[in-house]
């Protein structure tokens, strides 16, 4: 009997050093999910902010579709084709009396120069 506290005490010896090498894993194991943990978080922040983008593309897109279609309706307005009828007549009369008074100019140089 007397080896007795010889083996309780390599027994408890080895304990220990499992039990060293268990804390040892479950640290290890812990670090490993911490940085798991924090890929993850950086990951659905990346997702989330993809996600805001495409949400903020759509309504953009949306809008713009809207805006197209407001300025198609007054484009298309009579009213509007009647304005622009106007105008296209006015610029033909703008550009009637400008042929009109390059005409006249050249006529007045050429009596200028019959005079002298």
């Amino acid at each position: 009997g007397a080896n007795r506290p010889g083996i309780a005490h390599a027994v408890a010896a080895e304990r220990a050093i499992a039990t060293e090498g268990e804390v040892r894993r479950v640290r290890e194991v812990n670090v490993e999910l911490r940085d798991r943990i924090r890929t993850l978080e950086v990951d659905l922040q990346m997702s989330r902010a993809r996600e805001a983008s495409a949400a903020e593309g759509a309504r953009l897109a949306r809008d713009f579709a809207r805006a197209e279609d407001e300025v198609r309706e007054v484009r298309d307005r009579p009213e509007v084709e009647a304005l622009r009828a106007e105008l296209e007549k006015a610029n033909e009369a703008v550009r009637r009396s400008e042929a009109h008074a390059l005409v006249a100019a050249e006529r007045s140089h050429e009596a200028d120069r019959l005079q002298i």
